[in-house]
């Protein structure tokens, strides 16, 4: 018997963006961020935020940032539905996300009938020691291609 799991994240706060931002591109070569420094400046600016926590803020604000696939070898190499623009100069597909992506991502890999997208998805909502750099890669891919793609 199979029973339908419907899945719904209510909140993200600083902390848990922070958390899954630092973790999923500290030494990772997959992904770029970019944030919208202007909109921090005016808006935000904190002389005492790190870079996780200026993503975190903007996207908190409403914002959307920048997510760069720097694996990405041409326009073609487009994964999932958020929209996207080929950037000729980095040589990067660059997807354009928002919090209800990430909330979308991340209830998308709960519900998802993959058994590794869920426990993935479950480590870091419920927040256990076990989450890692590889389970944030993985799950930043969810959120950003709608599935995991580089190992």
């Amino acid at each position: 018997m199979e029973i339908p799991l419907e899945v719904k994240i209510k909140d993200l706060d600083q902390e848990n963006l922070v958390d899954l931002i630092s973790t999923a591109t500290y030494g990772n070569n997959n992904f770029g961020i970019e944030y919208p420094k202007e909109y921090y400046k005016e808006h935000l600016k904190d002389e005492e935020d790190c870079w996780e926590d200026k993503i975190a803020k903007c996207l908190l604000a409403g914002q959307s940032i920048v997510v760069s696939d720097l694996q990405s070898e041409s326009e073609d190499d487009v994964c999932g539905e958020l929209p996207h623009v080929w950037n000729k100069s980095r040589e990067t597909v660059d997807y354009t996300v928002n919090l209800k992506d990430i909330i979308k991502g991340l209830e998308n890999a709960l519900e998802s009938k993959d058994e590794y997208k869920r426990n993935t998805a479950s480590r870091f909502v419920f927040n256990t020691d076990d989450f890692d750099m590889e389970d944030a890669d993985i799950l930043f891919q969810i959120i950003v291609y709608g599935d995991y793609i580089y190992g």
